[in-house]
């Protein structure tokens, strides 16, 4: 079973690049630009793994960490 991965990411271009290289290794991944959005990916989806930008529009990374840890 692959592992779905989800990448709070707002430079295009990068989260392009994380989530081919993610996709050569056998994970299935989603990419969102907007904290909000993926915090309801996150209690719906419920990704093996996150990877959380730090600078986001409308809500910095830290934040949603802590959003995420409740």
């Amino acid at each position: 079973m692959p592992h779905k991965v989800l990448i709070f990411e707002s430079d295009p271009n990068f989260a392009t690049e994380l989530e081919s290289e993610l996709s050569k290794r056998g994970c299935t991944t989603s990419v969102v630009d907007d904290a909000n959005v993926g915090l309801q990916a996150a209690a719906t989806d419920k990704p093996d793994l996150i990877l959380l930008s730090i600078e986001l529009p409308r809500m910095n990374g830290f934040s949603v960490c802590n959003k995420l840890k409740r």
